[in-house]
């Protein structure tokens, strides 16, 4: 599988040169891309509003977009390590050994099958290697799903993008009692924790939004 893997990385390669823009990005240890990408800008402009959302990188910046266009489409192993990281970093620092649910956001099966993976589940993949050991953060790619699919946010304006996320979501209620009655054999009810839904780029918010609106109807 990783030979694989390897080769259709060097097809791409060939296909698709790094461009210089890339080539700097993935000089950068994990380390120094956390310290050198700029940080987002607050939200304040969002057509849905998202009060405790939080973004890392800001998307303009031509080094975090090429870091999101590596993940998302062509499955760059150093532009997940990269993201994997500063994510992991993140979330261990602003909840501190406080229990964590880490959710990726859902792709439809039709969205799956044209890409072939979920661009935040290999990003979910990453952070599970950093916090192996860290027995406070659990992860579930399943209790979350996508019941509608719609066209790409990018050829759709702002209002269209916000009608078209509505009831988008669904909770797998089969999972979510699953991890009720594990999380309560290990004295961590599922509602006493934090749930973190991780998306690669917000927008207008509205997918977002949907997606916490979903989780919170369940309870």
């Amino acid at each position: 599988m990783n030979i694989i893997h390897s080769f259709y990385n060097l097809i791409l390669d060939a296909l698709f040169p790094l461009s210089s823009t890339e080539r700097e990005l993935f000089s950068y240890t994990p380390e120094q891309a956390l310290t050198l990408l700029p940080p987002a800008p607050d939200y304040s402009r969002l057509a849905v509003p998202l009060p405790h959302t939080h973004s890392l990188f800001a998307y303009k910046d031509p080094r975090v977009s090429a870091l999101i266009w590596n993940i998302k489409y062509k499955k760059s192993e150093p532009a997940v390590v990269i993201a994997g990281y500063a994510l992991t970093q993140t979330l261990q620092k602003e909840f501190a050994q406080r229990p964590l649910l880490i959710v990726p956001l859902p792709i439809t099966n039709r969205r799956r099958k044209e890409r072939g993976f979920n661009q935040c589940e290999l990003i979910i993949e990453e952070m599970k290697k950093l916090t192996s050991k860290d027995s406070s953060i659990y992860y579930s790619d399943s209790i979350l799903e996508r019941i509608h699919h719609d066209d790409r946010h990018t050829l759709k304006g702002r209002r269209d993008r916000v009608e078209s996320a509505s009831g988008i979501f669904a909770v797998d209620e089969e999972i979510a009692e699953k991890f009720m009655v594990s999380f309560k054999n290990t004295h961590t009810p599922l509602r006493d924790m934090s749930i973190i839904v991780i998306d690669d780029v917000i927008t207008t918010g509205s997918t977002m939004q949907e997606a916490i609106s979903t989780l919170k109807k369940y309870g």
